[in-house]
């Protein structure tokens, strides 16, 4: 089964592919970062909201962005 490529034109992209690109580069799925992300100990989350986000079906909240880039070890910086 194919992975569903995010349309580049959707809100949240930029975020998205560059979780994606993290995870392709670090041979790890979404389902491992889903997994990852409701096990966190400050909010309830779901995996169906962390696979929508990624699918691009969905936007997420900066709440959950701010948790994906903390599982993922990602920081956001200006140069």
């Amino acid at each position: 089964m194919p992975i569903h490529a995010p349309d580049p034109a959707a809100k949240g992209s930029y975020f998205r592919s560059i979780i994606l690109a993290e995870l392709g580069s670090r041979d790890l799925s979404r389902g491992w970062l889903a997994e990852a992300v409701i096990e966190q100990p400050d909010g309830p989350y779901s995996t169906a909201t962390i696979y929508s986000y990624l699918r691009g079906s969905s936007d997420c909240t900066g709440e959950v962005l701010a948790v994906i880039f903390r599982v993922l070890d990602l920081h956001v910086t200006r140069y």
